[in-house]
């Protein structure tokens, strides 16, 4: 897939700002200078990135919590965009070994080990955590698969316009 550009650039001329640095500002930045815009991105941050950024805590910031990456769990539509940017290099993700979590409190005994969210592999070790934490013992994990099915039920409902749809971007 590549970006069809006509010569001149259809913005060449143009001045756009782009409000927000997170993915999608960015893709829509870089999208629109490959077209021949001059692009400013405002960002509120110190640093763009959005969802894919992080956020240090403690004394000294040595806590550190990535703030979303699981929008990595998409690596076709990264490669696919980063191709319509231009990059020649082809991108290479790798999975991320599990535990996708590591979950401490507070209020834990001393020396117990923290909580493993891997819902997938280690179920009844995640249901009985989920279930200590809640308070409310039997449902939990019913529950937890009702509120699955329905993040997956809107992720598959927008999915075509969120994620696939183009946006007038034409591409050959």
């Amino acid at each position: 897939m590549e970006l069809a550009l006509s010569s001149p650039p259809p913005l060449a001329g143009k001045t756009v700002a782009v409000v927000g640095g997170g993915v999608g500002g960015l893709v829509a930045a870089g999208l629109l200078a490959r077209q021949g815009a001059a692009v400013t991105v405002l960002e509120q941050r110190p640093v763009a990135g959005g969802r894919l950024g992080e956020h240090r805590l403690g004394p000294a910031g040595e806590w550190r919590f990535d703030s979303g990456p699981s929008l990595l769990l998409m690596p076709e539509v990264y490669r696919e965009t980063f191709e319509l940017l231009g990059d020649p290099e082809p991108l290479e993700m790798s999975p991320v070994a599990a535990p996708f979590y590591h979950v401490f409190f507070g209020d834990d005994p001393a020396g117990t080990a923290p909580i493993q969210l891997d819902p997938a592999r280690r179920r009844e070790e995640f249901a009985a955590a989920i279930e200590r934490l809640e308070g409310w013992p039997g449902d939990s994990m019913e529950r937890f698969d009702a509120y699955m099915a329905a993040a997956t039920a809107a992720l598959d409902g927008g999915w075509p316009l969120a994620i696939e749809e183009r946006w007038g971007v034409k591409t050959v």
